[in-house]
């Protein structure tokens, strides 16, 4: 059974009993805040390091970087170049990310 707003209700006839089993966790809130910080399993940490999506996104990144830190990608800096952003352009950038971290997650 799982709950629903009037109390245990049964499972939805679609939902795998296996897959919703490994989706309960014991949490202790009695924990030490340090070792719940520092847990590797069962976090979305380890779900993120098993998705290619993740290693992908994380290589084009480190690539660009170096690309970056070693000068061969300098185009950003000229004005008329497909890579050039204003920094007037950034702070409307950052305003709407750090919107949507907080307000969408």
């Amino acid at each position: 059974h799982c709950w629903g707003p009037e109390g245990p209700v049964a499972w939805p006839a679609r939902a795998s009993r296996a897959l919703l089993a490994v989706m309960v966790f014991p949490y202790d809130p009695n924990e030490n805040m340090f070792l719940a910080g520092f847990t590797y399993t069962h976090t979305v940490v380890e779900l993120c390091f098993q998705k290619l999506e993740f290693w992908m996104l994380l290589t084009v990144h480190l690539f660009a970087a170096i690309l970056f830190k070693t000068g061969h990608l300098d185009a950003e800096a000229h004005k008329h170049s497909i890579l050039y952003l204003p920094w007037s352009l950034l702070g409307i950038l950052v305003a709407l990310t750090s919107f949507f971290i907080v307000f969408y997650t």
